[in-house]
Formats: structure tokens, C-alpha cells, sequence
């Protein structure tokens, strides 16, 4: 083999060997971000509130019996975990990973989950089913439903809202495409946000973040995305699980400190690429002048 022919082959290897190794850890490299966030109506009491974000787990565990992810909470020291759905498949029937999950977290913090498209797809019998075991388990199942909640002497209220299958859009097949969300829509499901509260809304889908804000979501957490599954460099995530290229609500922050959104790209392993899975740690603050959100620490863990 001639010079030239050595260099390609040598190049070759070493692009498949780097392509292997981002495959690789682009399923088990967990990504630990904290994420301080400036909300203009924050009360005083809520100042610095550390919320930890669990969403799209699909089942998955970390470590035998969660012990990785249970380690990696520890020490992020939330004081509040959320998880906004998918934490199972639909094609499951054996919901003893959420349901060991759900009792070790809430031993240690207060749990709420909102449900996904994958629970709302269950059967009835077995969402029932899995939802008493969760509540069993110490976690609060939120089906367009709200919980109020109080740190520092100031109140919080939680909402849960749960889509039904007919807002799923499909771009692929057409189906769903014209169905959207509106603020009017956000009053019928859940009731009213009332205008003096702080409103935390937990959201499994991003896409109609439009109608969250309108509706008076000062922070809305979601999922559902995966981080677009595969990301490209300047350019985000490829593909939505609505069969859409470039998703404009992939992973991160949108919005502003006043009305904002936060996406994680979710627990579950593949297909990914250059999108590791996301624990993010969300710290709230009160806004003052010339201040904005945004990521100031970031943390990984190799797991």
C-alpha cells in the first residue's frame, strides 16, 4: 500500500473510531447542568429554589436500581424533583423501574410528575394502574391538576397538564397537523392561573410553549424532544418525534425572565448523536436589572 493509500486508510479508522466513540457516549454520558434562571415575578421566599428536571426516561435505569442517577441527585442537592413524562414505553407493561424510582426519590425530596404521549397511550387499565403505583410510591401524579406548595414563606403552584392523543402531530403521515393549543384551551384543562401566583407548569411537549405563556406560565418545564435525537453543529436538533426537521423547541432555554421555558433532552438512551442525556438543576432567582437566564455551571458525570 503507497503512502497515500496508508494516510486515507489511517483517516478512515480514526473518523469511525471518533463516530463510535460519540455514539457511545452520546448514550451514557449524563449530563449534570445547572441552570440559574431570573424570574421577573419570583417571590422573596423562592429565592434560590433548586428544582431537579427528570423527563423522558422510556424506562431506562442508571446504575443497578438507579444508583447512578440517585448519586448524581444527591449531589445536585435539589430541594424539588419534577419529572414532565415519558418516564415509561407505551408497549410496557412492567412499570417496576418508575415505580422503584418514584420511592427512593421521594424519600429523600418532594415528587410530582406531569404525564407524555407514552402514558397518555396507555391502556386504561394500565395507566391506573401505573399511576397508583407511583402515588404508592411517595410520588404526586398531576393530570391537569395543581398542587400548591411553600418555601421561605412563599407559595408556589404547581400545575400538571396532561395532553390527550389528539395533539400529537405528525408530519409524516399528516395526522394531527392542524390541531394547536391555546390559552383558552390552557383555561378549559386546568383552570385559571391566577395573576398574584408564581406558576410552575410542567408540560410534556414544548411545541405549544405559545399557549403556556399566554396562559400564565412564569416557568415551564418540558421534554418530549430527546434534544432533536441527533444534533449538528450550529444547526440544533435534527428530527422531532413529530417527524419534523429542526424543531424550533429542542433543548434549552426560551422565552424570557419573565415568561420562559426550559427543555430537557431527556433520559432515555438512543438514537443519539453529539445529544447526550440531560439531568439538568434548575436554581431560581429573583430578576434585577440587567440580569437574564441562562446556563452558569455546567457539570457531566460519565456513567
Amino acid at each position: 500500500m503507497n503512502h497515500g493509500l496508508r494516510l486515507l486508510a489511517m483517516t478512515g479508522a480514526a473518523g469511525a473510531a471518533a463516530l463510535a466513540g460519540e455514539l457511545a457516549l452520546s448514550h451514557c454520558l449524563l449530563e449534570t447542568p445547572v441552570i440559574h434562571l431570573r424570574c421577573d415575578r419570583l417571590p422573596h421566599g423562592l429565592e434560590g429554589l433548586r428544582i431537579l428536571h427528570l423527563s423522558d426516561l422510556h424506562c431506562r435505569t442508571w446504575g443497578k436500581g438507579h444508583r447512578r442517577l440517585l448519586g448524581l441527585a444527591e449531589e445536585l442537592s435539589p430541594q424539588l424533583v419534577v419529572m414532565t413524562g415519558d418516564m415509561i414505553d407505551r408497549v410496557e407493561d412492567d412499570f417496576g423501574v418508575i415505580w422503584d424510582l418514584c420511592g427512593q426519590l421521594s424519600r429523600r425530596w418532594p415528587v410530582f410528575f406531569a404525564p407524555g404521549n407514552h402514558e397518555q397511550r396507555l391502556s386504561h387499565a394500565n395507566r391506573a394502574l401505573l399511576y397508583e403505583g407511583m402515588e404508592a410510591m411517595g410520588a404526586q401524579v398531576l393530570v391537569n391538576e395543581k398542587r400548591e406548595l411553600t418555601f421561605g414563606g412563599s407559595r408556589l403552584t404547581l400545575w400538571g397538564l396532561a395532553l390527550s392523543t389528539r395533539y400529537e402531530r405528525n408530519y409524516l403521515t399528516g395526522k394531527n397537523v392542524d390541531v394547536t393549543l391555546t390559552a383558552a384551551d390552557m383555561d378549559a384543562l386546568l383552570g385559571e392561573a391566577d395573576p398574584k401566583g408564581f406558576h410552575l407548569l410542567l408540560a410534556h411537549n414544548p411545541l405549544f410553549f405559545p399557549a403556556y405563556r399566554r396562559w400564565g406560565a412564569d416557568l415551564t418545564l418540558s421534554g418530549h424532544v430527546h434534544g432533536g435525537m441527533v444534533r449538528l453543529p450550529a444547526a440544533g436538533g435534527l428530527l422531532s418525534p413529530e417527524r419534523r426537521f429542526f424543531p424550533r423547541y429542542d433543548q434549552g432555554l426560551y422565552g424570557d425572565s419573565r415568561r420562559q421555558m426550559y427543555v430537557s433532552r431527556g433520559l432515555s438512551g438512543g438514537p443519539r448523536f453529539l445529544n447526550h442525556p440531560h439531568l439538568p438543576l434548575l436554581v431560581l432567582h429573583r430578576s434585577r436589572a440587567g440580569e437574564f437566564s441562562g446556563d452558569f455551571s455546567v457539570g457531566e458525570a460519565k456513567l
